[in-house]
């Protein structure tokens, strides 16, 4: 067989080709479109556009049983360079040991045959294998996972059983830009539009008396519509645990925050995220590095006269370095062991001192109510220093957040001077970006 010039040349060029792409990541398959990077890219230009499928990430599981799901981040947080941003919009510790497949009680894990005990899943293990953007949901980033093993049914659903392979379970998280500018509070972490999805390349049916076994027969028709309405009861389930929703968008800010992090650092702010179909940019602004004192009540341990009405307590709080900076307000404290807190005063870091010795003067007064009066006692005031120069450092860091600056002790007396009563006055610092 003769082999022309032109084939010879067009081989060359193919082998060539492969070569210089054998450093590009794998496609991804995501159903029925498929993503494929088409060559190497600028770190600049990945950033903007993905997908990310760094190996680290399968280190991420999802462990998925009945109507619920655990996150499981094992080493990723402490050995990722991702880990120091996760941190920053996490809500308390992060879950990171697998249960054992053997535990101690000795039964183990993998059972063949095992079925679910009730309608849902069956102790299905999944691991993160990308991060994607997606216009999916008005636009959001996508968690990608992929099930890791099949050695028993996989879900239930009244008397039908699945066995199902190759499974992807995708989140989609829909952030709100404002999150990068201030700290993650519980208040607003795991409220973004969340979704979830759950399908498998693979589903073979089962029917029969799952009480015996042996009974149980060949469904061929895979019972599709039925095990997707399934997967809709057991995601919208999984969603109304708002702890699973916290990691979830922590993991989308934290990651997004690192691919943008030259972006984000001292005080820029985001002023306007754009996210599409494997693209996301970040339009920044200069920021203004914000400090507001909060202070509320806590180890509340007080004493009503009689014929008393109540009681409240008013604290009055002033910087040592600017007397306009001062505000006061009444919190009721009757028949309660602690307060929230509440904002009072503002300023910008910048006017804060680094030199000297600036605090935060506090004035506490006891308002005892009664029918035709009220009776306030006050006490002398106090002071808390405030650490100007690390609030600095922390700005130009974007360590954004709460800090406690002290409590304040507060006692309660009679006409005799002996201590009836206590209660502790908490101060923070709030430091965000404007």
């Amino acid at each position: 067989m003769r082999i022309g010039i032109g084939a010879i040349a067009f081989l060359a060029f193919g082998i060539a080709n492969s070569a210089a792409t054998s450093q590009i990541p794998a496609p991804v398959d995501k159903g029925p479109r498929l993503i494929v990077v088409p060559r190497p890219r600028p770190f600049d230009a990945l950033r903007a556009t993905g997908p990310f499928c760094p190996g680290d990430l399968t280190r991420i599981k999802l462990q998925v049983d009945g109507q619920m799901a655990q996150w499981y981040l094992t080493d990723y947080p402490t050995t990722s360079p991702v880990g120091p941003f996760l941190q920053k919009y996490s809500i308390g510790p992060l879950p990171t040991s697998l249960p054992p497949d053997i535990p101690a009680a000795g039964n183990p894990r993998h059972v063949a045959g095992t079925m679910p005990s009730n309608d849902g899943t069956n102790d299905v293990r999944f691991q993160l294998k990308c991060v994607l953007y997606s216009r999916r949901y008005g636009g959001s980033i996508q968690l990608l996972f992929q099930s890791e093993e099949g050695f028993e049914y996989e879900a239930r659903y009244g008397t039908t059983l699945w066995d199902a392979d190759d499974i992807e379970l995708s989140l989609y998280v829909t952030p709100d830009f404002r999150q990068f500018n201030t700290a993650v509070t519980p208040g607003v972490l795991g409220r973004e539009p969340t979704h979830l999805e759950i399908k498998p390349r693979i589903l073979l049916a089962y029917q029969g008396n799952l009480s015996q076994p042996s009974s149980i027969t060949f469904d061929t028709s895979s019972e599709r519509a039925r095990f997707d309405s399934l997967m809709a009861t057991v995601s919208s389930s999984i969603l109304n645990n708002l702890s699973f929703r916290y990691i979830a968008s922590g993991f989308a800010y934290g990651f997004v925050h690192y691919l943008f992090r030259t972006q984000l650092s001292g005080t820029n702010k985001v002023a306007m995220m754009e996210l599409d179909e494997r693209f996301l940019a970040i339009t920044t602004k200069p920021g203004v590095a914000i400090v507001s004192i909060l202070a509320g009540i806590s180890d509340i341990d007080l004493q009503e006269h009689r014929f008393q009405t109540g009681i409240s307590m008013s604290i009055a709080a002033k910087a040592s370095w600017d007397a306009s900076l001062t505000h006061t307000e009444t919190f009721d404290v009757d028949d309660r062991a602690a307060t929230s807190s509440r904002y009072f005063i503002s300023f910008p870091v910048s006017t804060c001192p680094t030199t000297g010795s600036p605090t935060i003067i506090v004035t506490t007064t006891l308002i005892a109510s009664y029918i035709d009066r009220d009776r306030p006692t006050s006490s002398a005031p106090q002071s808390l220093a405030i650490n100007c120069s690390q609030l600095v450092t922390d700005a130009n860091q974007s360590l954004w957040g709460q800090r406690q600056i002290g409590e304040l002790g507060y006692e309660q007396v009679d006409e005799n001077n002996n201590q009836i009563g206590t209660a502790k006055v908490v101060l923070f610092a709030f430091l965000q970006n404007r």
